[in-house]
């Protein structure tokens, strides 16, 4: 299928703490490393822990206040509510990848179980 790997997350105080995982047979089509880059990059940033394309990991701290200022200019006071904007961010690229199914009307609270 057209499934290039999984994002896993674990948001909890003042950081998200992010994985992806890419099997060698879809690094034609995108990488971990890559697919994590651009999260972060919408997220406003943050830190790659480990930079491979099979396996890429980061982390996205919130400021001193435990704040986290996303690039879109959202800004969220818990890790647990930015999270979901980061998950928006990576459906949104790996759609205009066309690696994730289009969005249908009916799933505006929908949450993609990785």
């Amino acid at each position: 299928g057209k499934r290039p790997g999984k994002m896993m997350l674990s948001a909890k105080g003042a950081k998200i703490v992010l994985c992806c995982h890419v099997p060698q047979a879809h690094h034609d089509t995108v990488t971990a490393n890559g697919w994590l880059q651009v999260v972060l990059d919408g997220c406003g940033g943050g830190q790659m822990l480990r930079c491979d394309k099979d396996i890429a990991t980061g982390v996205i701290k919130g400021d001193e206040k435990g704040c986290f200022h996303m690039a879109s200019g959202s800004a969220f006071s818990k890790a647990e509510a930015a999270a979901h904007d980061v998950t928006r961010i990576s459906v949104e690229w790996l759609r205009s990848k066309e690696l994730f199914p289009p969005k249908v009307e009916e799933e505006d609270d929908f949450v993609p179980a990785w």
